[in-house]
């Protein structure tokens, strides 16, 4: 199975997730970039699933390699048996082919596989959460643009100690 190149993985993961943010004070640009930003994180999740997909394929694709080499294997003990005169139990045949150094490190490979196979279904998972977020991100920006429409963000809104101070007043009376 081939290795993916885990840690540029994590660094176009980080990348896009600070792209999310919204700098209120320049929504133009913002939603010149979101069309952008959406089609980058959707990019990437597509390859990652295409990734995932393939490593399964690969994986099912070894294990029934796998299987064919152990029956081999047991085919050649049970010859090598029969041909020395001793009589070939399956229990036998099985230990010899579990022992079998050739067996052992294709186990570890299969092991490794379903590892990164493991590791491609998270990064297809983690790319399909962004991608919604970035899809949510629209809605957002559509308020946000809307709220600057109404004059939200002009607005002389008293904060602070200040706005306690009204709050005291108004209770007063």
């Amino acid at each position: 199975m081939k290795q993916f190149v885990k840690g540029a993985d994590r660094k176009l993961l980080e990348a896009l997730r600070e792209r999310l943010l919204i700098d209120k004070d320049d929504l133009d640009r913002e939603l010149i970039e979101q069309p952008q930003r959406y089609d980058q994180a959707g990019q990437q999740y597509v390859l990652a699933v295409s990734r995932r997909d393939a490593a399964k394929v690969e994986l099912k694709d070894a294990e029934a390699g796998f299987k064919e080499e152990e029956a081999k294997l047991a085919i050649q003990y049970r010859q090598e048996l029969d041909s020395s005169g001793k009589k070939a139990t399956e229990a036998m045949l099985s230990a010899l082919v579990e022992t079998d150094p050739g067996r052992t490190a294709a186990r570890e490979l299969l092991t490794a596989s379903r590892r990164e196979l493991v590791e491609l279904e998270r990064s297809a998972a983690e790319l399909e959460i962004l991608k919604d977020a970035f899809f949510q991100r629209a809605s957002i920006l559509r308020d946000l643009c809307n709220l600057y429409s109404a004059g939200y963000f002009s607005r002389n809104a008293v904060k602070g100690p200040a706005a306690t101070e009204v709050i005291e007043r108004r209770d007063q009376v």
